[in-house]
């Protein structure tokens, strides 16, 4: 039980990280690269809609 409370915080942490890093590229590229800032946002949201 422990173990699979930890395996979920663990991913929780990963993909709250790799969201933050899409949301800094996003911001950084916004102005040159529309179409990736477009592309991260709908990954982040699938990510969230899959993350539980």
């Amino acid at each position: 039980m422990t173990a699979q409370i930890c395996g979920i915080v663990g991913k929780f942490e990963f993909k709250f990280v790799v969201a933050l890093f899409l949301v800094y590229l996003r911001r950084k590229f916004n102005a040159h690269l529309s179409n990736v800032g477009k592309y991260t946002t709908s990954y982040f949201f699938v990510t969230r809609l899959f993350s539980f």
